[in-house]
């Protein structure tokens, strides 16, 4: 294994049997089995959230949401989420790639925000940056129509 970077490239079975042969125990084996099965178990049932058009669409992954009360309450949910085309980027964390579009956000990673001076909020998960204000905050989620 390199070192610095021991599993670039490789597959997750890959890594397992190499990190199994160097341990020598196949328990190693039976507990990446057992991650990938509990994996393969997790479904995100997403959040139901209204669009502009007033009708209810379900969003999955980072979200914004604003609260005039502290947190008591919360409205204006939308998708944290790249504008354009559904597509397969890289989303670090324990991810590795994950699906955005107009309703699908990045689904985990290690987050933290900000606000600068000038109003604007930078939420940063494992790699990816995403900056936005108050204003698009307040518009509420693009009716489907106006996403195609």
């Amino acid at each position: 294994l390199d070192q610095n970077r021991p599993y670039v490239g490789q597959s997750e079975a890959q890594i397992m049997a190499q990190v199994a042969d160097r341990i020598g125990s196949p328990a190693y084996r039976r507990f990446g089995t057992a991650i990938r099965e509990a994996a393969a178990s997790f479904r995100p049932c997403g959040i139901l959230v209204t669009d502009a058009d007033g009708a209810e669409r379900r969003i999955y992954g980072a979200f914004s949401a604003l609260s005039d009360d502290d947190g008591a309450t919360w409205h204006g949910y939308k998708p944290l989420t790249i504008p354009g085309p559904e597509r397969m980027v890289r989303c670090y964390g324990w991810v590795g790639q994950c699906r955005v579009d107009a309703e699908h956000a990045e689904m985990g990673g290690y987050l933290a925000d900000t606000q600068t001076p000038d109003g604007v909020v930078h939420f940063i998960s494992s790699g990816l940056h995403y900056r936005f204000d108050l204003a698009w905050l307040e518009q509420p989620m693009a009716p489907r129509a106006a996403e195609a």
